[in-house]
């Protein structure tokens, strides 16, 4: 194996290596969507709000949004970014609801610390998050209107 392959061979290893959310971010994010998706709304508005002096305005709006569309049938993680020297990282979810909406959940966490904390939820309808197989850069995904086609009629 030459030497340039090999290295290309590793790199790509750490790249994928450090790809996806951790484990203890996706855990807060599963729980919070079923929660969403039972209808705990009140609840989590409440805690919120216990949790940050400065309440995000757009939070509950999106919230309410995406409690609108009813039980979440699937979401997957679409894409992941971490700022601030990796002390926070950004989950964009790519979430499909019973009546076949779709949308983009973004969840920021602080994890700098021992268990990680919400930052931000924001939540985009009739969106889907898209990458390519293989980013070049941060920048490479976007998010996109989901086509009508993807959308199940009622």
């Amino acid at each position: 194996m030459s030497s340039r392959l090999r290295l290309t061979f590793v790199l790509s290893s750490v790249v994928l290596m450090g790809c996806g959310a951790p484990a203890d971010v996706r855990a807060k994010i599963a729980i919070f969507q079923q929660r969403l998706s039972d209808g705990q709304l009140a609840d989590i508005r409440d805690e919120w709000r216990a949790a940050h002096k400065n309440a995000l305005p757009m939070f509950e709006y999106d919230m309410g949004v995406r409690a609108k569309l009813g039980r979440m049938i699937r979401t997957t993680e679409a894409d992941v970014m971490w700022a601030r020297y990796g002390e926070l990282v950004i989950v964009f979810q790519n979430t499909e609801f019973e009546g076949g909406e779709h949308g983009v959940e973004t969840f920021s966490f602080r994890v700098d610390g021992a268990e990680p904390q919400s930052e931000a939820y924001f939540f985009q309808p009739g969106k889907r998050r898209w990458c390519p197989m293989i980013a070049i850069s941060a920048g490479s995904c976007s998010t996109e209107d989901v086509p009508a086609t993807m959308t199940s009629s009622r």
